[in-house]
């Protein structure tokens, strides 16, 4: 006699939060209120890093229990997690050559302003001297934050929701809301309620835009490791000063600097609008058939 399907014991829009609940407070049970502090910093990366573990562990136990209905077996399909070898390379390489483009005129900007000599450099100091906040942005953050978001929140979110549009809001809210947490750093800072809330809304409209664009680039390349590599490039340009770059792009050269670096910036956008597509299809070697542009 065939023994029933097993159910999951909770629902995704329960399990969801409660992970964004354990890695939020995990930064402040351990990590304390000042992330600029090098002591805070380097217990933030520990915490991140153990309840990024915790989270993942628990997510595969649903996905034994999902597998075992099957196959009757303990074996877990780490691809739905997104987590697989194949086209590894590509996934890694082709969405963040992509979004690149959107940073055309800022790398522009920064070549000229002569802050790419000293990149060798600094890479061969950071090999003595790790900077921790550098590690936190670039690496830790980007990580861990795509495994939580896009690999365990959306491998539950796949039970809730059927639609791109429903997987990409859903992860997308719940990773801008856990970053609202900036509040209170700020207000431990000496700020008011109100003041932080608008100095850190901004940052959340963003990281809720970008929360989409990741799951976009995840549900079509099936990598996760698409979106880390994206993440890490984001966090690395951070958001340009596009006014500022373009009035000093006058100063520098006048009237042919503000249409250089306009010019760039368009052509930036449209490049990136022909290319996303192919790009995180992995130029048609992706077997995703989720949130495809065209057919």
């Amino acid at each position: 006699m065939d023994n029933p399907p097993q159910q999951f014991p909770t629902k995704p829009l329960i399990r969801c939060p409660a992970y964004c609940l354990v890695f939020v407070s995990s930064l402040y049970i351990y990590g304390g209120f000042n992330r600029q502090c090098t002591k805070n910093v380097r217990r933030r990366l520990i915490s991140a890093v153990v309840s990024c573990a915790l989270i993942f562990l628990d997510t595969l136990t649903f996905l034994r229990c999902s597998d075992s209905v099957h196959s009757g077996a303990y074996f877990c399909d780490l691809s739905k997690l997104f987590l697989k070898w194949e086209n590894l390379g590509l996934a890694l390489l082709l969405p963040s050559l992509a979004t690149s483009l959107l940073f055309l005129a800022p790398l522009w900007h920064e070549y000229l302003s002569g802050r790419f000599s000293p990149v060798l450099d600094y890479l061969v100091e950071l090999r003595g001297n790790v900077d921790l906040c550098w590690l936190r942005t670039v690496v830790v953050a980007p990580l861990v934050e795509e495994v939580i978001f896009r690999g365990c929140i959306l491998f539950h979110l796949q039970r809730q929701f059927s639609s791109c549009a429903g997987l990409c809001t859903g992860s997308a809210i719940l990773f801008a809301l856990s970053h609202f947490h900036h509040v209170i750093e700020k207000v431990y800072d000496g700020r008011s309620l109100k003041a932080a809330v608008l100095e850190v809304l901004p940052q959340v409209l963003m990281t809720g835009v970008f929360g989409i664009y990741s799951t976009l680039i995840v549900l079509r390349t099936g990598h996760l490791a698409a979106a880390c590599s994206v993440h890490s490039l984001c966090n690395a340009m951070g958001m340009p000063d596009f006014r500022s770059e373009f009035y000093l792009a006058g100063i520098r050269d006048g009237r042919r600097g503000r249409l250089v670096y306009a010019s760039l910036l368009v052509c930036g956008v449209l490049l990136w609008l022909v290319l996303i597509g192919p790009a995180t299809t992995l130029f048609g070697l992706s077997d995703s058939t989720v949130c495809r542009v065209c057919p």
